[in-house]
């Protein structure tokens, strides 16, 4: 008789990247419905602006989620998912870190936070091989 194999094991980092993640799209839920609510009365006077700022943090909390609950079961397209918004993430910091000039009064805050972004990236190269979908019976 043979037996299926046995589930992979969750790499420490990835658990807790995963909480991470889906605890900050949480947040930003809480943060979209307040938001709503607060342009629901204020519509007059913040009209569309208002409802954009909070449909693209209602899309933003749904990606996190999604990726969040989609690292934590070791699902191929959540590491892709990650890559793909840690590479935007980067190349938006350095742009911001570029564009002014990033070496001012907040520019250890910007190099710091792109490095931590960075360690991340390859920390996610390196467990590549705990997302591989051959780990999971069809």
């Amino acid at each position: 008789m043979a037996y299926p194999p046995p589930p992979p094991r969750r790499p420490i980092g990835i658990a807790i990247l995963a909480i991470l993640i889906i605890l900050v799209g949480i947040i930003l839920t809480i943060i979209f419905l307040l938001l709503l609510v607060a342009s629901i009365a204020l519509i007059p006077v913040l009209g569309f602006i208002a409802v954009a700022i909070t449909g693209v943090l209602f899309i933003l909390s749904l990606i996190l989620l999604l990726a969040g609950f989609g690292l934590w079961n070791l699902r191929p397209w959540a590491w892709w998912l990650a890559m793909l918004v840690l590479l935007l993430e980067i190349v938006s910091q350095i742009s911001v870190i570029y564009l002014g000039g990033g070496f001012g009064a907040a520019g250890g805050g910007q190099l710091l936070g792109l490095g931590i972004t960075v360690l991340i990236f390859l920390y996610l190269l390196a467990v590549r091989g705990s997302f591989r979908s051959s780990a999971y019976p069809r």
